[in-house]
């Protein structure tokens, strides 16, 4: 198998590709969205008073 991908490194909209080899034949690309994380700012900060 080989695979490849395309816009994998930024939010938004990305794509891998994967091909089949030898005895497996066909392509398959699939989609999915890179989405920005959360961030959560609850709870404590260790080590010293802020």
């Amino acid at each position: 198998m080989i695979a490849g991908y395309s816009n994998n490194v930024k939010k938004g909209t990305a794509r891998v590709t994967l091909k089949g080899t030898g005895a497996y034949a066909g392509t398959k690309t699939l989609t999915f969205k890179i989405v920005k994380k959360k961030v959560d700012y609850k709870g404590k900060l260790g080590g010293g008073k802020y």
